[in-house]
């Protein structure tokens, strides 16, 4: 009836309502599908699993009910109002099957015909009752996320979780407080915000997965509850455990017992081009990674959702494929040396892969060639961490710590310089610097796109103890996505979404759209929002823009700016240099060898043992290795390198 081995480890299940009378199995590991006639599941929608019980319902008898994949024993919930009520999350206090199980659904009630909101409802009940007691929410209450932890429901509102007493709740009464979460990160630049509440050995923990308009998902944090206070701590690890994240329900289990990577969060959006990835977040090293599935479309009400085996509690153990060969990444590091010793100062001076490994300050420095790698520890107070990493030059990152104070980092010989508190940095979108900051000649521009596509300016100069603030109200730019602004012939060089570019001139305060060069698409051909990384720099006196399509075949288009015609000409040939790529700061330099003429190095990292970064080669149009088989660290930068202190 079930698929081999479904059992013993995770899969992703999809139904299909009427549409279908087959249940669809998705094999994340060998990536199959399997289409299987399961009779208590035929006509149903799927809305969530919860500890190998699937949460099922028929749209034409509106009923509702759990069922225990092993047995097939059904658990029918008491009949919903006759209101059309779509629900956005769901919790248990415990098994179905037992019978103090409250159940507890969140949603809303639609008109008929027009599907508008009417009202948004909380419905609880418990499993041996025969009604369910409907209590409303405030009209902006849209829980996506929520879960039960001794006899209190967690669940998400915009920028705070809100605690409700069960007990209350059964008795038709609302007894909540209130939790602020932890501000939204705001570098890499964001506007899709997927939140999950996860129970996990008696914890909750606050798991929040980013992306930006149309495009993957590209960064991730994630927090632990202290309930004696209410207050949430920023963590690095979650032990033994593994998490499975979808859009209706999480899962926390022991990845041992599953046969997957401990210490990871496993990620299956519905939404989107996202709906064909599984992520995995690893925590070992802060690092992402994801693989493809062939996973259908369907119906809106029918989300997939993770199927994670938490009975058989053995671990998988198949001779010809390894549980994890998709799901995990063998860690196999290569030699490794400290900063402390002097071996970095006979390395080679090209742009290192630069990211943070741990919460505490430990980074790597990667060498992208040889994939060596060196081990240093960013000298700040341990009380400004977690930091951010935001731009890169001359051996030099701009950082942004916890309390959004910004800092200029030496990370080789420990200098810092701190930079004036800017308070509008919430809005910005881009920034660089002209020179290191022991310079007098020193100067910090960055820029803002609002929400009308006017743009601001901020600009620091060293020996300065505050920030001169510029807008232009009149021209409107839409900025690439987290791609910084560059320095050329003195003037700071923006980058469009579609290749426009804007001039900003610090010394006369002034801001130019250029009429030229023209966008290099047209305007039908823009790609949506986030599905593409841009980059903007300078090689050889010239200024050269990429772009990279991020679905599916992760197209490369390259120009350089004929500064007479002032036109973007595609460029098929570097004529023997080596690029490194990454929209924060991106570098052109001299080939150290003919194998490495003519490619671009991106921030990806080998899967494999050699831990050497991805290439794409210009000439053949191609890159060295599948995205699937790479993993990208969350916060990351070129860096070149510089041991020239401050004095």
């Amino acid at each position: 009836m079930f698929p081999s081995n479904f059992f013993y480890r995770p899969w992703i299940i999809q139904s299909h309502g009427a549409n279908k009378h087959t249940t669809t199995f998705i094999d994340p590991i060998k990536k199959n599908i399997e289409a299987k006639e399961i009779v208590e599941m035929q006509g149903k929608f799927c809305i969530g699993c919860i500890d190998e019980w699937i949460f099922l319902c028929d749209k034409q008898s509106k009923e509702y009910f759990f069922l225990d994949l092993h047995s097939l024993l059904k658990v029918h919930l008491p009949p919903l109002p006759e209101e059309k009520i779509t629900f956005t999350s769901f919790s248990l206090s415990t098994s179905p099957d037992h019978p103090d199980c409250t159940v507890i659904l969140t949603g809303a009630i639609l008109e008929d015909g027009t599907n508008e909101i009417i009202e948004r409802v909380l419905m609880v009940c418990m499993m041996q009752e025969e009604k369910w007691n409907k209590l409303p929410l405030d009209e902006d209450f849209i829980a996506a996320t929520d879960v039960i932890l001794e006899g209190k429901l967690y669940t998400d509102k915009v920028g705070h979780v809100v605690v409700f007493d069960v007990l209350s709740l059964l008795a038709g009464q609302v007894d909540t407080r209130t939790i602020p979460t932890p501000m939204l990160v705001q570098y890499p630049r964001n506007d899709m915000v997927s939140v999950h509440l996860v129970e996990s050995c008696g914890c909750i923990y606050l798991v929040r997965l980013y992306g930006y308009g149309g495009g993957p998902t590209i960064y991730m944090d994630i927090y632990r509850l202290d309930t004696s206070c209410d207050e949430w701590l920023r963590v690095d690890g979650i032990g033994e455990r593994s998490f499975f994240l979808s859009d209706m329900s999480n899962i926390s289990v022991c990845g041992n017992d599953v046969g997957v990577e401990c210490n990871c969060i496993y990620y299956a959006s519905s939404y989107g081009e996202d709906r064909h990835r599984i992520y995995k977040f690893c925590l070992d090293d802060f690092t992402m990674s994801y693989t493809t599935t062939p996973i259908e479309e369907t119906e809106y009400e029918s989300r997939f959702c993770w199927f994670v085996p938490t009975r058989s509690r053995r671990m998988i153990r198949d001779s010809s494929i390894s549980p994890t060969r998709v799901l995990s990444v063998a860690t196999v590091d290569g030699e490794e040396w400290n900063l402390a010793s002097d071996s970095i100062k006979k390395a080679k001076t090209w742009p290192w892969l630069m990211y943070r490994e741990k919460l505490d300050g430990t980074c790597k420095l990667l060498d992208p060639f040889t994939g060596k790698k060196y081990t240093t520890i960013v000298g700040l107070p341990s009380s400004i961490f977690p930091t951010q990493i935001l731009s890169s030059k001359d051996g030099w990152v701009i950082v942004l710590d916890s309390a959004n104070t910004m800092l200029m980092v030496n990370p080789l010989n420990q200098d810092v310089v701190e930079l004036p508190f800017l308070e509008e940095f919430d809005g910005v979108c881009g920034i660089t610097f002209t020179s290191v900051p022991t310079s007098p000649d020193c100067v910090v521009l960055g820029f803002c796109t609002n929400g009308d596509d006017s743009i601001d300016f901020y600009k620091w100069q060293s020996g300065e103890e505050n920030w001169t603030i510029m807008f232009d109200d009149e021209s409107h730019f839409s900025a690439a996505a987290n791609t910084n602004p560059i320095f050329f012939r003195e003037e700071l060089y923006c980058l469009g979404e579609s290749g426009q570019l804007g001039v900003f001139n610090p010394a006369e305060k002034t801001w130019e759209l250029l009429d030229k060069p023209e966008p290099v698409y047209s305007e039908h051909e823009v790609p949506f929002r986030g599905t593409q990384d841009c980059y903007l720099l300078e090689l050889g006196g010239d200024l050269v823009s990429i772009f990279k399509y991020n679905y599916p075949d992760f197209n490369v288009r390259i120009f350089k700016l004929d500064k007479l015609k002032m036109e973007w000409i595609p460029v098929e040939d570097l004529a023997g240099w080596t690029l490194f790529l990454d929209p924060r700061s991106s570098f052109a330099k001299p080939s150290p060898h003919k194998c490495w003429s003519n490619k671009i190095f991106f921030t990806t990292i080998h899967s494999g043992s050699t831990k050497t970064c991805a290439a794409y080669c210009i000439k053949s149009k191609r890159y060295d290795i599948n995205f699937c088989d790479t993993k990208k660290p969350f916060d990351c930068v070129w860096l070149e390198p510089n041991l020239i202190g401050k004095y």
